[in-house]
């Protein structure tokens, strides 16, 4: 499996969806066209740097975040002419430093003690089903709160006040407009219309 970063991705795909048939004059329509079976492993890592001010402290942490999803087109009909897709977590990775320091990797799990690695770790092997129209947009996700209960209950916090504060944290976290803002980049590549050689979106 190579590893590509999220733009190199995009390259990608877009070359693949255009016909080589196609000559210079005719125009290419750029669609999402999995079929029902076919799969497509995305890596996808993010590394930043957070910097903010909370009551006139600046809190300064690196961050890394990496996980890798295989999404697999299914044979369930789509009312929007999409196609339904589910989306698993085969590994993630976490590493923050600064005001908490946790470093977690799923095919490296070693012992952890951390509630948020657990929740990390909890991930992996979760499938989300999500529709895709042919356009890139996913309006439609199901399985979000049924990972938000696995990662929080994995944490094996007692009942309290902390385990509804980390509750309410995931759901800001990982809730349907983050996932879809994370899917979404799949499909911003497409332009939405016929496009020819030197056409620009």
């Amino acid at each position: 499996m190579h590893r590509l970063n999220p733009s190199v991705l995009l390259a990608v795909l877009m070359i693949l969806l255009v016909s080589p048939a196609a000559s210079a004059a005719d125009s290419i329509e750029l669609t999402m066209k999995l079929q029902p079976g076919e799969s497509q492993t995305l890596v996808l890592d993010i590394d930043q740097t957070i910097d903010q001010r909370v009551q006139g402290n600046s809190m300064k942490m690196d961050q890394l975040i990496g996980m890798t999803m295989t999404y697999t087109a299914t044979d369930r009909p789509s009312d929007n002419g999409g196609v339904w897709i589910d989306m698993t977590y085969d590994r993630v990775r976490f590493k923050m430093s600064g005001i908490m320091a946790i470093d977690f990797d799923s095919d490296a799990p070693g012992d952890v003690n951390n509630p948020l690695a657990k929740a990390f770790g909890a991930m992996v092997g979760q499938k989300l089903s999500m529709e895709f129209l042919p356009d890139g947009d996913v309006p439609n996700i199901e399985g979000i709160a049924e990972l938000q209960e696995n990662m929080l209950n994995s944490m094996g916090l007692p009942e309290g006040q902390q385990k509804s504060m980390m509750g309410e944290m995931l759901k800001m976290q990982y809730n349907e407009d983050t996932i879809k803002q994370m899917v979404g980049s799949m499909g911003g590549m497409y332009p939405g219309k016929a496009v020819s050689l030197g056409d620009k979106w």
